[in-house]
């Protein structure tokens, strides 16, 4: 305690030097103080704030006030500032509003930097020696030797604009980028030739006036064209050049309203309502629709609730004056030049021309159509009483409600079929069924039941094409060793001959027909089974030749040998791969027989045959 108090008794100055460092440290999370470093730094900061020693300094040189709590004068620990001075810029807002560009700040377009290079530079476009884009970025022509190599018509670098950093008006502004000097330079040169062209015209309209009234230049003064200046003219030109006529300086303002009306964006002060425009002064949506305003005729007009700018465009002759905009837009791309500001007449009266045409010949066309493929019937208006959703069948009902049976007695009548939302039982392209009402096990497919069509939407041919489809599929099975086409005709003339005589014969031929039409069904439904040739499979050309039995068992041995000779090449040499290593008169040419192919297929393991493993058991 003694050490402690005379500790206390030291100079405060010296106290402070000794701690700075170890409250320097305190501030990180990453050190840890001794009992005695933070018993000093305690010292320490109750000194501060009691006022006997200076207070702590930042970097900046500011003092930083003793009384502030330690979890606001601590940095955090995600900031990395355990090596940093003390101080509170922690606390300061990082996020400083950056620079942003005014509205006069836009990007430069079509701008070259500078003049272009006279050699060629290393980096730079092989193709036209700009520097600014690779070769595949290069909008010139490909040249035949390009500037790489030539050094010659080395083409201009272009001015790679910098991101602005826009205001927020600065983004919506409606003339960004506007160049008044490129307007001048296109826009009023054209305008200027026009004017120029107007006065020429007048000039000669004026000689000519001239000449034929008076005949000559006497009785008057003369302008700076050479024409006759009447009073009334050089009065007016003389107030123009003074600038004392009114006219010169005449004014006109749109949309100017009465200041005792209400403004439009005071109709309704929603911020959802309608947008209104400050600097066209227009409000193009009904600011009130929900407050049972007038909406006929008469709405917003002669003083009227005020409804939108756009009700004016929507009413009157607007429509009409936008037609004939449309019209005669349509007419300039077809290569007619109409103007419906000079020749309105002219305008509107080939519009109406254009719309007569039009018309007759829409009732041609549907006369035309109704002529070829009548239904003009359905075309006429529809009896009102007939509107009704009435028909002429009678029903009766029970007490109860129910509906009574056709034969009048008092139990309820059955259920009809239950119908789904769906379109049932609709026929399409002749078809007497629908699809889905056939599934051809063949191929898998579903199709129309009546011709066994599988492609659908397909035209119906019926029973003719049923027979055709049947047909077609005998010949294939042919091929695979079934009846041919010709056996099938047979058998159906065979078929046909018997039922005709068994019908017309007297007793004893028609016990005879009778035998005969049972032996013509027979032989139609005798099984198509495929011949032993095609059980195993079909080599390549050898499907039509027939199989010597003494030749097929004299293949199987073969086949039979070659296999177990490969089995035990496998297990004297493992690591070599049967079929990969070809002997020396392996490629020699050797005559495959159909009875070969046979026991190829016959002695071949499938994998997916459940007898495979069982079979390779048995000896033969």
């Amino acid at each position: 305690a003694s050490q402690g108090g005379g500790h206390r008794g030291g100079s405060l100055s010296e106290l402070s030097r000794e701690t700075r460092v170890p409250a320097a440290m305190a501030s990180s999370t990453a050190n840890f103080l001794s009992r005695g470093d933070l018993k000093k730094s305690r010292e320490l900061e109750e000194a501060r704030k009691a006022g006997t020693i200076p207070a702590e300094l930042d970097e900046d040189g500011k003092e930083i006030n003793p009384h502030i709590p330690e979890f606001m004068a601590k940095a955090p620990w995600y900031l990395n500032a355990a090596g940093s001075a003390p101080g509170l810029k922690h606390q300061k807002a990082f996020n400083v509003k950056e620079h942003t560009e005014g509205l006069d700040a836009w990007y430069r377009r079509g701008v070259k930097a500078g003049p272009s290079a006279t050699k060629f530079r290393k980096g730079a476009c092989p193709n036209c020696g700009a520097l600014t884009h690779a070769l595949a970025d290069c909008l010139a022509r490909p040249r035949a030797k390009s500037a790489k190599y030539t050094n010659a018509d080395i083409q201009n670098d272009e001015y790679l604009n910098a991101d602005l950093n826009l205001t927020y008006d600065g983004k919506r502004d409606r003339f960004a980028g506007f160049d008044i000097t490129q307007y001048e330079a296109e826009v009023g040169v054209r305008f200027n030739a026009e004017d120029e062209a107007r006065k020429a015209h007048v000039h000669e309209q004026k000689l000519k006036a001239l000449e034929s009234t008076t005949g000559g230049l006497g009785g008057g003064e003369l302008d700076e064209d050479g024409l006759l200046q009447r009073e009334d003219e050089a009065v007016a030109r003389v107030d123009q050049l003074s600038g004392t006529r009114q006219g010169a300086h005449k004014m006109s303002v749109r949309n100017l309203r009465i200041r005792e009306d209400t403004a439009k964006y005071l109709l309704n002060l929603n911020v959802n309502s309608a947008y209104y425009d400050p600097k066209t002064r227009s409000m193009r949506d009904n600011p009130r629709p929900d407050s049972g305003m007038p909406q006929g005729e008469d709405a917003g007009v002669d003083g009227g609730a005020f409804v939108g700018d756009n009700f004016v465009r929507h009413r009157g002759e607007t429509l009409e004056m936008m037609q004939l905009q449309q019209y005669t837009a349509d007419a300039y791309e077809r290569g007619q030049d109409l103007n419906i500001n000079s020749e309105p007449t002219q305008v509107e009266l080939m519009n109406r021309l254009f719309r007569e045409k039009k018309e007759k010949l829409a009732s041609t066309k549907k006369s035309a159509i109704l002529d070829k493929y009548g239904g003009d019937a359905h075309l006429q208006a529809v009896d009102p009483r007939l509107l009704l959703d009435l028909s002429g069948g009678y029903a009766e009902y029970d007490r109860n409600g129910r509906l009574r049976d056709k034969d009048g007695t008092g139990g309820a009548a059955a259920s009809g079929v239950v119908r789904s939302r769906f379109d049932e039982d609709v026929f399409h392209t002749n078809h007497t069924a629908v699809w889905g009402s056939f599934f051809d096990r063949a191929t898998m497919r579903w199709g129309y039941a009546d011709d066994t069509s599988t492609t659908k939407h397909s035209y119906s041919t019926g029973a003719a094409g049923k027979r055709a489809r049947d047909l077609a599929a005998a010949s294939i099975a042919a091929g695979m060793g079934g009846p041919t086409r010709a056996e099938l005709l047979a058998r159906e003339r065979a078929a046909n001959g018997a039922a005709e005589g068994g019908g017309v014969g007297g007793g004893g031929a028609v016990g005879g027909g009778e035998v005969v039409q049972q032996e013509a069904a027979k032989a139609m439904r005798a099984p198509m089974a495929p011949p032993a040739r095609t059980m195993y499979g079909i080599g390549e050309g050898l499907g039509e030749q027939d199989i010597d039995s003494s030749k097929l068992k004299a293949a199987l041995a073969r086949e039979k040998a070659r296999q177990r000779g490969e089995k035990e090449a496998e297990k004297t040499n493992p690591s070599q791969p049967q079929g990969k290593k070809r002997g020396y008169n392996s490629m020699a040419a050797d005559t495959v027989t159909a009875e070969d192919m046979e026991a190829y297929y016959m002695s071949k393991n499938r994998g997916d045959d459940p007898m495979s493993k069982m079979a390779d058991t048995v000896e033969d």
